[in-house]
């Protein structure tokens, strides 16, 4: 469970340095962009359109890490079900 959490906190901030660099990248060649457009996953693709390859490329590494994410959220939803509940009892020596 542990693993997969430290999983899903990894992929996330990689996905925030790929969403970063993107920005900057769409900045530095002067294309016009509404704030929060990588994040949504529905309207990236529209940033397809101008050609550009490190934005393409970008859009691509975005994808794969949702992909990633979204088999480590089914994952952890899984886990908590497969763990055995401790016994609230085995606090107390006398009674555990």
């Amino acid at each position: 469970m542990r693993r997969l959490c430290w999983e899903r906190v990894f992929y996330a901030k990689k996905s925030n340095d790929v969403i970063n660099h993107t920005y900057a990248i769409l900045l530095q060649k002067g294309i016009p962009y509404t704030p929060g457009i990588l994040t949504r996953k529905s309207r990236r693709e529209t940033l397809r359109t101008h050609g550009i390859p490190e934005v393409d490329r970008g859009l691509d590494v975005l994808n794969r890490l949702d992909e990633t994410s979204k088999e480590l959220d089914v994952a952890l939803k899984r886990a908590p079900a497969s763990r055995r509940k401790p016994n609230s009892w085995s606090r107390f020596p006398a009674w555990g």
